[in-house]
């Protein structure tokens, strides 16, 4: 356990998870600005990070992510 107990361990996990989560956000916002636009962007950009950080396999497409289905970049972020 890090120095400082079990505080310590919530905030490094805490910390890493929004971390990992708005990389993702900032990819996905990057991959899809040209198509949504770039405010139209965010809101999919993070849901999308959030729900595969958290396996939910949630998306908010009506097609889930079948028309990223060739798209590298969407598909490595949301694999990673």
């Amino acid at each position: 356990m890090p120095e400082g107990g079990a505080a310590a361990l919530v905030r490094s996990v805490v910390g890493v998870t929004l971390a990992v989560e708005a990389l993702g956000a900032a990819l996905l916002w990057l991959a899809w600005r040209d198509t949504l636009g770039n405010a139209g962007a965010i809101w999919p950009a993070l849901f999308h990070a959030v729900s595969a950080f958290c396996n939910a396999g949630f998306s908010t497409f009506r097609d889930n992510l079948v028309g990223s289905a060739n798209d590298l970049p969407v598909l490595a972020v949301i694999a990673a």
